[in-house]
């Protein structure tokens, strides 16, 4: 079985390791332990001696080969650019594979749909984000089965594949982690705590705006941004809009490399704050609820079919720092309310990981080998 994955995030090329975040590296090495020789073709973005969330090294996973092709993070046209690179090689690496696991959305992967459509391979998806319904009517009908991250995503799949089902949460934490009863500060300085991406598009520009407006307002609040950026250009850019909101340089705090410095930021904060412009629906969200800790984010993507506002998390305005200012300074000074929704944010993360016995790839196998049996058969 020539398996070949077609991922739609980027790796990171540093030397000669390629690195990618530690969730998608085991998942990738579980895979190629389960059907060795896996290809894993994906985006590469060059970035020199810059802190990235990427901290596995995927060239060092037996079994997989990373088929990385080479990608411009910058501007528009330096983007275009990468598919012009790219295409041809598409249908040659489409015609070399038994099947295909393709990660949806993105332009990349909605490509190698189309080829693999073009040239009659089978393909399975990950859904994993907002997809536009065009895109939706190009690759899901001809999907052999689509596995989504939450219930509003296998709801949009559920309308063009009839074989869709849901993947438990890939997180650093599980049941065993889970912290049921946590302690809810009533007394500040508050801690204000962003986890994923650093960019614009996870809003992390409004979140600075937001934070500069509380501390004109002389609001007792510490913020720690963690995580790393697409490019020095924008790092440089947020950190000189944070200079100007008069926010130290210490909020970014970079990536956190291993699970127990990231729970402790999960531990020591009073909310998560994700602001994000476009989401599937973020596993930080996932994570911070399994340590009770109380998720403020704009509901975009699949996070509204997920959440509840004012139940398991608190709704912030999308691309509003002025109201989400508001939103920050009301939620802080309300600890009853703190903690109420971060109780209610571990017990569905809870009722979530104990109602999908599956990991992502037993889901994939056990949905591929069902697929091959009938093929056969």
């Amino acid at each position: 079985m020539k398996l070949l994955c077609i991922g739609n995030g980027a790796i990171a090329k540093r030397g000669a390791a390629r690195l990618i975040n530690r969730n998608s590296a085991d998942f990738y090495a579980e895979l190629a332990q389960r059907f060795p020789g896996v290809v894993l073709t994906n985006g590469m973005v060059d970035f020199g001696e810059l802190d990235t969330l990427g901290d596995k090294d995927l060239s060092s996973i037996p079994g997989l080969t990373v088929d990385a092709l080479p990608w411009d993070a910058g501007p528009l046209p330096a983007r275009a650019l990468n598919y012009v690179r790219t295409i041809p090689g598409v249908l040659p690496r489409v015609r070399r594979a038994d099947f295909l696991y393709i990660f949806l959305p993105g332009r990349l992967p909605l490509i190698f749909a189309l080829a693999a459509r073009l040239l009659g391979r089978p393909y399975a998806v990950y859904l994993r984000g907002e997809i536009s319904e065009r895109d939706c009517r190009l690759s899901l009908p001809f999907a052999r089965f689509v596995l989504a991250v939450n219930e509003g995503m296998r709801d949009v799949a559920a309308r063009f594949c009839a074989n869709t089902d849901l993947i438990r949460p890939m997180i650093e934490y599980g049941l065993d982690d889970l912290v049921e009863k946590r302690v809810t500060r009533r007394d500040p300085p508050w801690r204000l705590l962003f986890v994923g991406r650093v960019q614009e598009q996870k809003g992390v520009a409004d979140l600075i705006d937001a934070a500069g407006l509380l501390r004109q307002r002389n609001f007792p609040f510490e913020l720690e941004l963690v995580g790393g950026p697409v490019s020095s250009a924008e790092l440089e850019a947020l950190r000189k809009r944070a200079e100007r909101a008069g926010l130290p340089a210490a909020i970014f705090r970079g990536v956190a490399k291993d699970r127990e410095t990231l729970a402790n930021f999960y531990r020591q904060a009073d909310v998560l704050v994700l602001p994000t412009h476009t989401d599937g629906f973020a596993r930080v969200i996932f994570e911070a609820m399994v340590f009770g800790l109380p998720v403020l984010t704009t509901f975009v993507g699949g996070i509204p079919a997920a959440l509840s506002d004012g139940v398991d998390a608190i709704r912030l305005p999308l691309r509003d720092p002025p109201g989400m200012a508001a939103v920050i300074q009301q939620v802080l000074m309300d600890p009853d309310l703190r903690a109420r929704i971060g109780a209610a944010g571990t017990q569905l993360i809870a009722r979530t990981l104990r109602s999908r016995p599956h990991s992502h790839v037993e889901l994939f196998e056990l949905k591929l080998r069902e697929f091959l049996a009938a093929r056969s058969g």
